[in-house]
């Protein structure tokens, strides 16, 4: 680099120890920075019991609807049947 393109740089401050932000205060967007590492932790349990909550809320959801819908299915006569498959014949026995 020539002197003149260096000289074209901004210059950048450096901060002694005194002036430098705390390192709290540095990071405001963290949510709940300022709260008791209690109460965080109270906070992320919560978060991971509902967490948890949901998705067994979704499985038996799942394991009671699937049963139910194929049961419809059977009664209405939707179900596809084996034999109905062109070419497809028993296995000798």
């Amino acid at each position: 680099m020539t002197m003149s393109a260096l000289a074209l740089m901004p210059r950048r401050t450096v901060l002694s120890s005194e002036e430098a932000p705390a390192r709290g205060a540095s990071l405001p967007h963290l949510a709940g920075a300022s709260l008791p590492p209690s109460v965080r932790t109270a906070g992320a349990l919560a978060l991971l019991l509902l967490a948890v909550a949901v998705t067994g809320l979704i499985l038996v959801a799942f394991a009671v609807a699937m049963p139910v819908l194929l049961l419809l299915a059977a009664v209405s006569g939707r179900l596809p049947r084996r034999a109905a498959r062109p070419g497809w014949r028993p296995a000798p026995a």
